[in-house]
């Protein structure tokens, strides 16, 4: 029974550090794509403001050199903010002092060694008994 549980536990425990992982992947990436996407925010800047200059310069319609963008980076931010929220609380599921999973994995491993401990007690006080009652037959 406390071996089941235990291995019950111990798969819910790898099943949240899987999702962690999974998190921490996703994590990486879009901060990766995020720094592209500055860079090229950065750049689009630039060449905004040369295109601004050229249009004063030349005394050109504004509306008609008007360049625009969308970008997803606070979409992407809002998303990793959400995926690192998420993986600190499936850390704290974890973690969490006495009541978290490992600290219930402990408990469950604690009273599996002590029924081993008081079987084998009971196995010695049994062996004993057999013995004896040898040298008495």
């Amino acid at each position: 029974m406390e071996i089941r549980r235990i291995q019950e536990k111990r798969q819910e425990i790898d099943g949240i550090n899987d999702e962690i992982t999974k998190k921490t992947v996703f994590i990486n990436d879009a901060n990766a794509l995020i720094g592209q996407i500055k860079l090229f925010e950065t750049r689009f800047g630039e060449v905004k403001d040369a295109v601004a200059t050229f249009v004063e310069k030349y005394g050109l319609e504004e509306k008609k050199c008007e360049i625009t963008t969308v970008s997803p980076r606070e979409y992407l931010e809002g998303l990793v903010a959400q995926a690192e929220e998420d993986k600190g609380e499936l850390q704290r599921r974890i973690n969490e002092p006495g009541n978290g999973l490992a600290a219930e994995l402990q408990g469950l491993e604690q009273r599996k060694d002590e029924l081993i401990s008081t079987a084998d007690n009971e196995e010695k006080r049994y062996q004993k008994y057999l013995s004896d009652l040898d040298e008495w037959q």
